[in-house]
């Protein structure tokens, strides 16, 4: 779960307030090394008078194998 803010808005050169965002993002494995990241927000605060926004992102991510005794492991 994930909280996010997103300062600085501006649409048509007119400055927005601030948009305030909460989360929820997903990893699911797909083999030893490969993974699929999914992550859905929604927004709680109005966007250009609307009483929402939303969106939906995906990829596809790869990491290390996971050592037993070792501390860290790589992904992206």
């Amino acid at each position: 779960m994930l909280h996010q803010t997103a300062y600085h808005l501006r649409y048509r050169d007119i400055a927005r307030a601030p948009l305030q965002m909460i989360g929820l993002q997903l990893d699911v494995p797909m083999g030893q090394r490969w993974y699929l990241p999914l992550q859905a927000s929604g927004a709680y605060t109005a966007y250009l008078g609307y009483p929402g926004y939303a969106e939906i992102l995906g990829g596809i991510g790869l990491q290390t194998l996971a050592v037993p005794g070792e501390r860290l492991q790589a992904f992206g």
